[in-house]
């Protein structure tokens, strides 16, 4: 999350005030060209929506 709020705030010079981040497990069609494991919750992946502001 950290190097996301870093590169919308430096690279892409928004102000991600309202920005929501969600952990979704994978899609099981489509192979995630990044995604996350953990022992607790399995292979997942962070989504950010809402960034209305």
């Amino acid at each position: 999350m950290a190097e996301a709020f870093a590169m919308m705030h430096w690279g892409a010079r928004i102000d991600a005030n309202d920005v929501e981040f969600v952990l979704a497990p994978l899609r099981a069609a489509a192979s995630a060209p990044s995604f996350f494991q953990s022992d607790y919750l399995g292979p997942h992946s962070l989504w950010i929506l809402d960034s209305d502001c």
